[in-house]
């Protein structure tokens, strides 16, 4: 394995396929594969690489070496039987699906087959599964064919989910576009609503699982308010109503902006560079930043004591920061994919209220109706929010992008303004919610637009 031993990430699938072909045991060069990949992308890791060149590049050495074991598998089969036109394809689902693999997640395959399985199904998933639990991975599988997932997918939920992430890894490709054809006509056009309803009912009970705030001590970087689990959860329902597969696809459809991706990109790659950071240090699947991984990883990611204020406490920092634009980015994606379908039957029986010119609460949320509203007068970037604090309602998430995208309008005449004082204090001496509307105004940041060293606080 002496190519092996020279670099564990540019190897190739020929070469892969070589070595196996020469004698060397599935399972135990997985194994030697898989560490050598780790390592040296935890070096690359160190050295400052961001957090989605890692899990692509991951998730790209984990296809060469399954697309091998596959082809070995294949070319083993052949020689002692015939085949018989069965037919199979390898499907990454889940994390690796998206090319997300983080370094030391777990893999969920999809062995996608026609009609019955054969002897040939059977010859090749061995090889693969055993290869892999000889590296030591857990694996999350299924084996079923086209009609089989699209059954599953129509039934529950998590099934519906894990196909939306799903990549063609190996086999057949024409099976595999008549599986996806299959998902789109029979699958992913039929009961969106349901969907939708489900989904951010399965949200709103996992923040609460998860401590229901972003600024915990002790944060979950995937599942928690403000993680990754809520960017996946708006692209999953983007993938549903609009048909597509990327964030720059949501661009092109002048779904979002241009701005907008590049914002939530930045903070994914900050959070995956973190998820990265603490899989390399724990050796496994954690993601949970407890303050000794805290005061371990802090200084990995190039953060230091300064200003009175420990390395780990400018990491803390700036993760509240990326976590508020991960939460505030899948909000406003959310209420966009939700706005679009406000004619359908389902959405006309929840009544809507116009509580002054522009301003409209519906299903618990105020929405902007007047995409002037912020230009006509700024004071509205204050008084939207007592609106809130007023009704007991939350700011839908594409009126709170709109408040972001208007930040500049707070100058220095409107800070010096008697209204904008006014504002204020109607919010501050309320008898309700005067801690939550301040939250809400300090992470659209009205606050620290308002108030500079309110500006100087965020996220601390």
């Amino acid at each position: 394995m002496n190519q092996l031993a020279e670099s564990k990430t540019i190897i190739t699938e020929s070469a892969i396929v070589e070595e196996l072909a020469r004698g060397a045991r599935a399972g135990d060069f997985a194994r030697i594969y898989v560490d050598g990949v780790r390592a040296e992308l935890c070096q690359r890791h160190l050295a400052g690489a961001g957090g989605l060149e890692i899990v692509h590049d991951f998730s790209a050495a984990m296809d060469r070496l399954l697309k091998a074991i596959f082809g070995y598998a294949d070319a083993e089969h052949a020689k002692r039987f015939s085949r018989l036109h069965q037919r199979l394809t390898i499907v990454a689902r889940g994390g690796y699906g998206r090319a997300e693999l983080n370094p030391y997640s777990d893999i969920d395959l999809l062995f996608l087959h026609d009609y019955k399985p054969g002897p040939y199904l059977e010859v090749v998933t061995e090889t693969i599964l055993h290869a892999l639990w000889d590296a030591g991975w857990i694996i999350g599988y299924s084996v079923r064919n086209a009609a089989e997932c699209v059954k599953m997918a129509a039934a529950d939920l998590k099934e519906k989910t894990a196909i939306l992430d799903a990549r063609l890894l190996a086999g057949d490709a024409d099976l595999y576009a008549r599986f996806e054809q299959a998902l789109v006509s029979d699958v992913l056009n039929r009961d969106q609503q349901n969907f939708f309803k489900t989904k951010l009912e399965e949200s709103r009970e996992r923040h609460k699982r998860y401590g229901d705030s972003i600024y915990l001590l002790e944060p979950q970087v995937k599942e928690g308010e403000g993680g990754l689990r809520d960017l996946h959860t708006a692209l999953w329902l983007a993938k549903v109503k609009y048909k597509v597969h990327s964030l720059a696809e949501l661009v092109q459809q002048a779904i979002i902006t241009d701005a907008e991706m590049k914002e939530v990109v930045e903070a994914q790659d900050f959070l995956l560079r973190l998820r990265n950071a603490l899989h390399f240090t724990s050796r496994r699947h954690t993601d949970q930043l407890t303050f000794e991984f805290q005061e371990q990883i802090a200084p990995t990611l190039g953060f230091s004591d300064s200003g009175g204020l420990a390395a780990s406490a400018h990491l803390m920092r700036a993760y509240y920061q990326q976590a508020s634009t991960i939460l505030q980015f899948s909000q406003g994606l959310i209420a966009r994919v939700t706005e679009d379908m406000a004619t359908s039957r389902f959405f006309r029986r929840i009544p809507g209220r116009q509580i002054r010119p522009g301003i409209i609460i519906q299903s618990r949320v105020l929405g902007i109706a007047d995409a002037q509203l912020f230009k006509r007068s700024p004071l509205n970037l204050i008084t939207i929010f007592a609106d809130c604090q007023a009704h007991g309602v939350e700011l839908a998430g594409n009126a709170y992008q709109l408040v972001r995208n208007h930040l500049a309008l707070i100058d220095d005449q409107m800070r010096q303004a008697p209204e904008t004082g006014a504002a204020l204090m109607k919010i501050l001496s309320a008898r309700q919610r005067v801690a939550d509307t301040l939250e809400a105004m300090h992470c659209a940041g009205v606050l620290g637009a308002i108030i500079p060293e309110f500006g100087n606080l965020y996220a601390r």
